[in-house]
């Protein structure tokens, strides 16, 4: 696992260039490739909130054999809706595995949902959400799950635009010398995976200051760094003197060392 070279540079999009210096040595621009529009039916939600598939344990305990003490995996997708209705799924994974994705799609159609955290603005009438599911390699501890879950970074690799969505006149947004920020840690999630992007974002606040809903704008890398930059700002981000209806837009690059 890479280091980050920095906990993450956040810069108002107004002033890129030299607000990022004055906090510190700017690595060159990430590789882009072409742009992924994110709207409607075309949407990947994961890691922008939770997907409750209820007990995995009951529906795949009789094919835990198959999961070969942990060594194979089950790759699940599952589309939804904006209410969070689970209304599609597949797996892939090994011949052996099949049975088990019926079970558990069939399972996630009946009482699959998802829950998209409530800062997010996201516009989207179908979205996928990606994870993994494998068995735990020894047994687990008294009353741990025997089937565990992860999530990675579906589109790694793609630039991607979250729509057409139009940033509002630099009169008409919040500046540097409006916000306090911190230093945001690297998200550990992409830590782990070593994901790195240039990210934008348009926060907007309440009347105590506090950052009361994110919008993702563009990831140089994954959706999922764009939802994990807006927590981050959560946590970081505040009002110099609230309220303050206007938005506040930035860029953060995250990157990590050799």
């Amino acid at each position: 696992m890479r280091l980050p070279t920095l906990s993450g540079v956040a810069v108002a999009l107004a002033g890129l260039d030299i607000a990022a210096q004055a906090q510190g040595p700017v690595s060159p621009p990430l590789p882009q490739s072409p742009p992924l529009e994110f709207a409607g039916s075309t949407f990947d939600v994961t890691g922008a909130g939770v997907l409750e598939l209820g007990d995995l344990d009951a529906v795949l305990t009789p094919f835990r054999a198959r999961f070969a003490n942990g060594q194979a995996t089950l790759a699940v997708e599952v589309t939804v809706d904006p209410a969070g209705a689970v209304t599609d799924c597949s797996t892939q994974g090994p011949d052996r595995l099949d049975r088990a994705g019926q079970a558990l799609c069939a399972h996630a159609l009946a009482h699959g949902r998802f829950m998209q955290n409530p800062i997010l603005l996201l516009d989207y009438t179908a979205a996928t959400y990606h994870l993994t599911i494998r068995s735990s390699r020894n047994r687990p501890a008294p009353d741990a799950p025997v089937f565990l879950t992860e999530t990675a970074f579906p589109y790694e690799g793609r630039f991607i635009r979250f729509g057409s969505f139009t940033i509002p006149q630099e009169s008409e947004r919040l500046t540097l010398a409006d916000v306090r920020m911190r230093v945001m840690d690297y998200p550990l999630v992409a830590l782990r995976n070593d994901i790195e992007a240039r990210v934008e974002v348009l926060l907007t606040f309440n009347e105590a200051g506090e950052v009361a809903a994110c919008r993702p704008l563009t990831s140089s890398n994954t959706p999922r760094m764009a939802y994990e930059t807006c927590f981050a700002a959560r946590r970081t981000t505040r009002l110099t003197r609230p309220p303050d209806a206007r938005p506040f837009a930035y860029a953060t690059r995250w990157m990590l060392a050799d």
